[in-house]
């Protein structure tokens, strides 16, 4: 969003600095504790900042050395900001943005850690895999559901175990298992629901003041409707629901991956 072409939040040198940065691995250091970000992540980005700028401090290994060293090293100048580049730098939900990103990115991999389990345990309880066959699914339409059984269908193909009793008297199979593909799969669509919602966030401006067509300022509660805060009136939720979305995820598979051990979670 700072540098959309349109809207020209920064002057081009900022974004060219951002780039420098992450060509050359050069990860700015920001304090674990500190502010929650209320109200935009400033206390985040300006540590993010003052490393653009040759102040703050930069991460090279598994130390913390000053930015201006690093910079030198590097042969790259301190940024020299120019109008509004510094509160565009700051002012911004990015910070939270990337958290958001990062529980993207351990769902996904716990949806297909789940559907793994989930084949192991059709193995080991001796089930059936007639139940995850993908033309059943395609009728539900729901394509968490439909990914999920072709997984599962895909991972036990050629199972010796599986095979070994597939002529037994058994009418069904516990509950449990025969719906794996209806849990994880309402767990599928709803990452991919919170995926859409955090890749807008990626892609958006989240600017203020903003510069319009024709020199025109816009001013806007953007960066604090953003928030990942809770308190007062914060408009933009969608981030914080697709992140609560995320634990209800994890919580889910957690939840579900003790039902296949005989466990009563409920």
């Amino acid at each position: 969003g700072l540098g959309d072409v349109y809207k020209r939040q920064v002057h081009p040198d900022t974004v060219d600095q951002l780039v420098k940065f992450i060509n050359n691995e050069v990860l700015p250091a920001v304090p674990e504790k500190g502010s929650v970000g209320a109200s935009g992540d400033l206390a985040q980005l300006a540590h993010i900042a003052s490393s653009l700028i040759g102040e703050g401090k930069i991460i090279r290994g598994n130390k913390v050395v000053t930015s201006k060293n690093v910079l030198n090293k590097l042969n790259i100048k301190p940024l020299k900001l120019r109008q509004k580049d510094g509160i565009s730098l700051v002012n911004g939900t990015q910070y939270s943005t990337a958290l958001a990103i990062k529980s993207l990115s351990n769902s996904l991999q716990i949806l297909d850690a789940a559907d793994a389990i989930g084949s192991l345990s059709v193995e080991s309880s001796l089930s059936s895999r007639d139940t995850f066959k993908p033309i059943i699914h395609k009728l539900k339409k729901h394509k968490g559901q439909i990914v999920s059984a072709k997984n599962i269908w895909a991972m036990t193909d050629g199972s010796e175990i599986v095979n070994s009793h597939k002529d037994c008297d058994v009418v069904q199979d516990p509950y449990s298992f025969r719906c794996i593909p209806h849990i994880h799969g309402a767990c599928r669509d709803a990452v991919r629901q919170s995926s859409e919602i955090i890749n807008a966030e990626i892609n958006s401006v989240s600017d203020n003041p903003v510069i319009l067509g024709k020199s025109k300022i816009g001013f806007s509660a953007l960066p604090e409707y953003m928030s990942l805060s809770r308190n007062g009136p914060v408009g933009d939720e969608v981030k914080l629901f697709a992140c609560e979305t995320l634990f209800e995820v994890s919580q889910e598979n957690l939840i579900t991956h003790w039902s296949y051990r005989g466990y009563d979670c409920y």
